[in-house]
């Protein structure tokens, strides 16, 4: 068990090491919740958050999710609970629950942001097959300066079935004009 710990928190760091800048804002962007938990991939989203958030005591972290029509709670709700039960202060962390997709996570966290301005330093947290159209999204609505955090996934067969369900997502945002 410790040696799977070690190796998850080796993964993450590796990512979180890529973004040498300090950043205003981190947005975790939601995933599904199973009862009050997180699933495997907001899981790893949270735990990539957490090791930035550890390293940058500045950064405040905006968690974004709605509640899904199977889901107890929101997934803004979930993800602050786990980032405080992490460690993380509740002074840091803005909750947005209203959103259900890419589009509004981003869009409903921008609205969150405190004195809207051009400069704020962005970190989208998300798994890696999703960064492409999160940024793209992100580039879209706002003018801000924005960097994919991609958080791993050990899952190959998830990551290939997310990866090709994202063809398609990213396909019908071009469509509709989102990005």
């Amino acid at each position: 068990m410790q040696k799977n710990k070690k190796e998850r928190m080796k993964k993450i760091r590796s990512r979180t090491d890529q973004i040498q800048i300090d950043l205003d804002y981190l947005i975790i962007l939601g995933a599904d919740v199973r009862g009050y938990m997180p699933c495997e991939a907001l899981r790893w989203r949270l735990d990539t958050a957490v090791d930035y958030l550890r390293r940058h005591e500045q950064t405040n972290v905006v968690v974004s999710g709605g509640q899904g029509a199977d889901e107890e709670i929101t997934e803004a709700s979930c993800m602050a609970n786990y980032l405080m039960h992490m460690g993380i202060a509740k002074e840091r962390i803005w909750m947005e629950e209203r959103a259900t997709s890419t589009w509004e996570n981003i869009s409903f966290s921008y609205a969150l942001l405190e004195e809207p301005r051009d400069t704020y330093r962005i970190g989208i947290v998300t798994n890696g097959f999703h960064i492409p159209r999160s940024l793209a999204v992100a580039k879209k609505i706002g003018t801000y300066e924005v960097y994919g955090i991609a958080a791993p996934m050990d899952d190959t067969m998830k990551k290939i079935i997310y990866s090709i369900r994202e063809i398609f997502a990213l396909l019908s945002y071009k469509l509709q004009g989102k990005i």
